[in-house]
């Protein structure tokens, strides 16, 4: 950390080190409060991830619970694996959660415009 001493015996800081101290606040949206498990859930696919892992995937899929923050992570050897690895989970988590998935958010991305994904989601 840079300091100075001016004229008077006190110390300043340098510009950087007062812009690294500045406190900001926390960024929180507008998103509105869920009220059951399971009734918005987002999703994001990750990939190609330059080193695969022992058993040769590149991709991998996310499912966060807004309510419960709880979140499940799937390997995906291709991205067109997104449908089979979402059926799972959505299987996985109505069955331990009572409760059906209600709405699902995504990034936009493409990763989820593929025919038969759209298809499944209607």
């Amino acid at each position: 950390m840079e300091r100075s001493t001016n004229d008077q015996g006190e110390q300043n800081l340098c510009g950087t080190c007062a812009v690294g101290r500045q406190q900001t606040e926390v960024a929180t949206g507008t998103r509105e409060k869920t009220q059951v498990l399971l009734e918005v859930v987002h999703s994001d696919i990750c990939g190609p991830i330059q080193i695969s892992t022992f058993t040769c995937e590149k991709y991998f899929i996310t499912f966060i619970d807004q309510k419960s923050g709880r979140t499940a992570v799937t390997l995906l050897h291709r991205k067109d694996q997104a449908l089979a690895a979402f059926q799972a989970y959505k299987a996985r988590s109505e069955n331990q959660a009572g409760h059906r998935i209600q709405v699902v958010r995504m990034d936009g991305g493409g990763e989820y415009s593929g025919r038969y994904f759209q298809l499944y989601l209607k």
